[in-house]
């Protein structure tokens, strides 16, 4: 015995709310023009050399006698020069294969002077000597400590090349 197959129903296209849109496109309209507003009002608060207040409640921007914004706030420290650190590149095994380069395994250690304080910083940096262009890597340091990510891995040119690291950037991890 068979029975007959009925073709699954046919979903009807749903009817668009235009009221709820045109609600939505004149409350989007009324944000933008309120944000412009609030924009212009601080430009000319800070021209007129009137702090501009952040919504944190401290001055994003003080323009003083000399045009410029006022320096940061106390409590944020700034962060050290890329020339307080050093970074040696220590090679933990190599394996290399005639013309074709070398298999390296490595680890970037950081040295620094001076206690860094409280404040987590990340420093950035450029390693070359690796076969396909500078490797881009960062380590965390906090005071007189780092956060060792363990070892990496690279391809080399050759058995000669000499892996290098340089600090492109210190900010706040």
């Amino acid at each position: 015995m068979s029975y007959p197959v009925n073709p699954p129903p046919v979903e009807q296209p749903r009817k668009v709310n235009r009221k709820g849109r045109t609600a939505l496109i004149v409350a989007a309209a009324v944000s933008v023009l309120a944000c412009s507003g609030l924009t212009f009002i601080v430009v000319k608060s800070v021209a007129d050399g009137v702090a501009a207040v952040a919504p944190t409640g401290r001055p994003a921007a003080v323009v003083g006698s000399t045009g410029g914004p006022a320096p940061a706030a106390p409590d944020e420290p700034s962060a050290p020069a890329a020339s307080r650190f050093t970074l040696d590149v220590e090679i933990t095994d190599r394996e290399c294969f005639g013309t074709a380069g070398c298999h390296v395994t490595f680890r970037v250690v950081p040295g620094w002077s001076g206690d860094l304080g409280d404040t987590p910083w990340l420093i950035t940096y450029e390693l070359s000597g690796v076969e396909d262009g500078p490797m881009v890597g960062s380590i965390e340091v906090v005071g007189t400590t780092y956060v060792d990510d363990g070892e990496e891995f690279a391809m080399t040119p050759s058995s000669k090349a000499k892996l290098r690291a340089k600090v492109v950037r210190v900010s706040r991890a």
